[in-house]
């Protein structure tokens, strides 16, 4: 090496002048983020990259693609007297007390990782108030926080967007114009893949004379270049009555299911983040029953409907409706059967259908009935077995392209319930508190389940306060570090 850029590395505190910059980033950008907040203290240089270089965490997030985390939520017990059980994505779910635990990639696919890690309980750490998924990408978490409420001509409602892999938060405090009869319905979550940008949507019904729902949509580019306000979307659509489950986002686009009443059938929205174009995509056979919030995946970058048929008690048959292409609507229909090993001791019963969608079966021991997942690639079906001598239940877990059969160790006592669901979950090293627009933690602007007077006076006081606005409506963000409790703290920097 030049003795001039050795002179110059170690001006910048560079420990390894005889190896390239770029080089080095390159093997860093493989470690998990736990390994790299360690290195941040070997030098100025190594930590300026980690934290600031977009190029950087942008490499670090592909590779962490290729590597990640099976998540497992558990509500807490006092829920388990629930007639129907909530699944991850279940629409009145709250995440005030649920708790979390983990396993790596290698841990799952060797069947090293028979114990559960605990990732604590972070956002119940943080207050008491309900939040509600609206939407998980690129490893961020996104929430409704409380219930939306009305002042005069006004709509509030709290968003808050959790980076685990960094511990922290960002909530964002809106208010939206709404004319009579018009509410805030519900928000998306969601990533520009070409603009490499992150939007939220939300969602207005709006009640006509003849008491028909409709909904109107507005948009917030999060931490854009321009200004962070609500704006019409480009290419709006009216669609009538209410957005009946979460949506997933998927290669730069958002989709949910929704009922057309005009047709009288379930069909499929999507919607480009880039364009800001609406799709409605026809279901892949007529007349099928489409299970709003359950077996809704992401499977090799497409959206896919997953059902499991089981004639008798282990053998059955796995079918994959997957949308190739959204544009043309191009479905491409995959069966897979399969036969569960004897080593399977209280074989699961498929999942049934009625009127209010899919249900699962919930004895004693938990439930029992076989879910689906996509992980790294390959689809797993998943059930709770029995508990075992510790009094921890078993979650097996079956690879349906090898016919291996993995099982997990879940968390014993302590105050989780029998209700459970797993999900895919990557590391991101990207920093929310870049999108911020106000100092502070904005604690005093949260809203809870019964607002009272004190709070949403501090809300509409805040807004009153800011320079008259033209657009669809004003945000204000505040970031904070998570809080946490535990003797084991580090382990929360793994996701």
């Amino acid at each position: 090496m030049p003795r001039r850029k050795q002179t110059e590395a170690k001006i910048h505190g560079y420990p390894h002048a005889d190896i390239r910059h770029e080089v080095l980033l390159q093997i860093l950008s493989k470690l998990p983020i736990k390994t790299l907040m360690k290195f941040r203290c070997v030098c100025k240089l190594w930590s300026e990259s980690i934290v600031n270089d977009p190029r950087f965490i942008e490499a670090h997030f592909l590779e962490s693609q290729k590597n990640p985390i099976l998540m497992f939520k558990y509500l807490p017990k006092e829920l388990d007297h629930m007639e129907r059980p909530y699944s991850f994505l279940r629409e009145k779910e709250e995440y005030r007390t649920n708790h979390l635990f983990y396993l790596e990639k290698d841990e799952f696919v060797n069947g090293t990782g028979k114990v559960l890690h605990n990732v604590l309980n972070l956002i119940a750490s943080q207050n008491s108030s309900p939040r509600r998924l609206i939407g998980y990408c690129n490893g961020l978490v996104c929430f409704m926080v409380g219930v939306p409420y009305s002042s005069g001509c006004w709509s509030y409602f709290v968003v808050e967007i959790f980076n685990f892999s960094k511990l922290e938060k960002l909530r964002i405090v809106s208010r939206i114009p709404t004319p009579p009869f018009t509410s805030v319905g519900d928000c998306r979550f969601g990533y520009d893949v070409l603009a490499k940008e992150y939007k939220l949507m939300c969602i207005l019904l709006y009640i006509d004379d003849e008491d028909e729902v409709y909904n109107k949509y507005i948009i917030l580019t999060i931490g854009g270049s321009g200004t962070q306000s609500w704006r019409k979307i480009k290419h709006p659509m009216t669609m009538k009555g209410h957005p009946r489950s979460p949506g997933r986002c998927i290669d730069g686009a958002l989709f949910w299911v929704r009922y057309d009443t005009d047709e009288c059938k379930k069909v499929l929205i999507s919607f480009d983040l880039h364009d800001e174009k609406f799709q409605v995509i026809n279901l892949p056979t007529a007349g099928m029953y489409f299970p709003e919030y359950d077996h809704q995946l992401e499977y090799k970058r497409c959206f896919c409907y997953a059902s499991v048929k089981k004639p008798d008690t282990r053998s059955g048959a796995v079918e994959l409706h997957i949308l190739k292409d959204r544009i043309q609507q191009v479905w491409e229909t995959k069966i897979i059967t399969f036969d569960l090993p004897d080593t399977v001791r209280n074989p699961p019963a498929a999942p049934c259908y009625d009127f209010k969608g899919l249900t699962f079966s919930l004895s004693e021991e938990g439930i029992t009935s076989i879910r689906i997942v996509e992980f790294d690639g390959r689809i797993y079906l998943y059930w709770r077995n029995m508990e075992n001598e510790k009094g921890s239940h078993i979650i097996q877990f079956y690879d349906l392209e090898s016919k291996k059969l993995t099982e997990v160790e879940g968390p014993t006592g302590g105050k989780c319930g029998k209700d459970y669901h797993v999900a895919n979950h990557v590391e991101n090293l990207v920093s929310l508190k870049a999108w911020t627009t106000h100092e502070g933690d904005g604690g005093g602007v949260l809203l809870g389940r019964n607002f009272d007077t004190g709070t949403s006076k501090k809300i509409e006081d805040m807004f009153k306060q800011m320079p008259a606005s033209t657009t669809d409506g004003e945000m204000v963000s505040y970031f904070s570090s998570l809080s946490f409790s535990g003797k084991n703290k580090d382990v929360l920097l793994v996701i």
